[in-house]
């Protein structure tokens, strides 16, 4: 068999179906427990909650529909670690996976990401680093963009969508770089730091998500 005898291609309608049926037969994901903690919460008008669980390796989008919701005896705050049962869902529009959580309960108090992350703010404030005076005004018609973030999650398709959609006149910039884990810290400010030797660079934008 060469190289070139490959099975027939797939339209991606039926590779997002093969998915779909992959995950919602799998055992496992058809019902599981996670603990992590809370992040991007969102309550919609719908009632229904929008968040991310997380940790230190990774993070997934996270739903619980109005009627689950109700449920809650309070609702959570980002950066609260819990415990979260549902399943896995394939949502095939995105071409993302979704937890869809069916109960939740607080796993114990403030996750340690949060109180790292909140140490973290408190200290760069006293620095002075979040004063208005070194705000930088942003440009109203931005001629340039660079975007700094992994060139394979969905993050940029939304940002290179968006921007199609809203500013196609903006020349874009991607530079790929890692955005999560130990190593994306000393990725992004490579990043950040060939950027700033550049003197074309209207705005940019580093993403995650």
């Amino acid at each position: 068999m060469s190289l070139f005898d490959t099975p027939a291609a797939l339209t991606v309608g039926q590779l997002a179906e093969h998915i779909t049926q992959l995950v919602r037969t799998d055992i496992i994901l058809s019902d599981v427990s996670v603990v992590g903690e809370i992040s991007n919460f969102v309550r919609a008008k719908s009632g229904h909650l929008y968040f991310s669980l997380k940790d230190e390796d990774a993070a997934i989008a996270c739903v619980m529909w109005r009627g689950r919701a109700a449920a809650l005896y309070e609702l959570p705050q980002n950066g609260q670690r819990v415990i979260a049962s549902g399943h896995i869902d394939f949502y095939a529009p995105r071409g993302s996976l979704q937890f869809i959580v069916r109960a939740m309960r607080p796993e114990g108090g403030v996750g340690e990401l949060y109180q790292r992350f909140e140490a973290l703010k408190r200290q760069l404030q006293a620095e002075g680093l979040f004063e208005e005076a070194r705000k930088r005004p942003l440009p109203p018609l931005p001629r340039r963009i660079a975007v700094v973030t992994s060139a394979t999650g969905a993050a940029l398709r939304d940002i290179l969508r968006v921007l199609r959609t809203r500013w196609p006149l903006a020349d874009v910039l991607v530079v790929p770089s890692l955005v999560q884990g130990a190593e994306a810290p000393a990725a992004i400010i490579a990043a950040l730091y060939a950027l700033y030797q550049r003197d074309d660079i209207d705005v940019i934008i580093l993403a995650r998500g």
